[in-house]
């Protein structure tokens, strides 16, 4: 992803004007994006988009972009948030079909309506009326996963508690007589992108897009969309974004825990650490990884479960992003 990438070894802000961009994971064409629009406009919040923008139409970002985790019914949405940490203003989209630029019509949520988050075909509907134009966000490759996943008995998924039994069977499900009744197996990682920009007098602001969990139930809705869960941003204090399995971290509002810590005059790691340590991870395994930027423009991250973990980092002199490696502890149900 990113061969010219030098490796970040340093958390502490240099002395200069703390104007930076870091996002979850080596996504480097989506950190390049975003400080190329800080550079240009002066806004964390125009470079934000600009990244998730980016990640939404790059098809090597499997866990991100369009074309790729289709659910159960084999169709690609998104999820996307946008959070102003100046106003705290959050225009949040879920499970959103056919709008490809699925992080600016949660931007238009924020600017054109009161609300904070709209869903499903309605938000679509509300994104067309913006000026965005509908198109599928299938492609040849989702669909042959899809009929793939099918074809192996729909495995995994995350059907638990039913009949017939989801580890072995495609449905239609009904409810089981008892709890825990041959759940499906379960998935893979997910590893969707989250943002954060400081501009030059502060400001801070989150973005975060994702396609969501491969084969999840229709409808869902996971930690992307939800402040507080998928990212938070408190100018004077902080920001935070998250990744992994986002239907166990948005029960914990990571993100907001990480930027409370930091309010109380943690470090972004210890802060990140801290929210982390929070996570009762289920008998089945946590993974999930955190990404904190201070008011001082330091940067930390923490995480469970997952094998590796990186931020991409760029501020000003720097002619590529660099990459701050986080070590990661086991995502067992082990205490921590």
């Amino acid at each position: 992803l990113c061969g010219s990438c030098q490796v970040f070894q340093m958390h502490q802000q240099p002395a200069s004007q703390p104007v930076l961009v870091i996002n979850t994971w080596p996504f480097v064409n989506a950190t390049r994006a975003a400080f190329a629009a800080l550079s240009r406009t002066g806004s964390a919040l125009d470079a934000v988009e600009a990244g998730c923008l980016q990640a939404e139409a790059d098809q090597s970002l499997e866990s991100v972009s369009y074309g790729h985790h289709p659910d159960e019914a084999g169709n690609v949405t998104f999820d996307a948030m946008l959070m102003n940490g100046v106003t705290m203003e959050v225009g949040a989209v879920a499970a959103m079909p056919d709008i490809l630029e699925a992080v600016s019509v949660a931007r238009a949520v924020m600017e054109r309506t009161g609300h904070t988050m709209l869903v499903g075909d309605r938000a679509a509907d509300f994104a067309v009326e913006m000026g965005f134009k509908r198109r599928s966000l299938n492609t040849d490759r989702s669909a042959a996963d899809w009929r793939q996943w099918r074809s192996g008995n729909c495995q995994p998924n995350f059907r638990r508690n039913v009949q017939p039994p989801a580890d072995h069977s495609c449905g239609p499900y009904r409810p089981a007589s008892s709890r825990d009744s041959n759940p499906g197996n379960r998935r893979l990682g997910h590893d969707t992108i989250g943002m954060v920009a400081m501009d030059a007098g502060g400001g801070l602001a989150v973005g975060t897009t994702t396609n969501g969990a491969a084969h999840r139930v229709p409808g869902r809705v996971g930690d992307t969309a939800v402040v507080g869960a998928g990212g938070y941003a408190k100018a004077g204090v902080g920001a935070a974004v998250g990744t992994g399995d986002g239907d166990i971290l948005m029960r914990y509002l990571l993100a907001f825990a990480a930027v409370s810590e930091m309010s109380l005059g943690a470090s972004p790691e210890a802060a990140c650490r801290a929210a982390l340590a929070s996570v009762r991870p289920p008998p089945s395994g946590f993974h999930g990884a955190l990404a904190a930027v201070d008011a001082d423009g330091n940067v930390g991250g923490a995480c469970i479960g997952f094998d590796s973990f990186q931020i991409s980092v760029m501020r000003p002199g720097m002619p590529e992003p660099s990459l701050l490696p986080v070590p990661c502890s086991p995502g067992r149900p082990a205490r921590l």
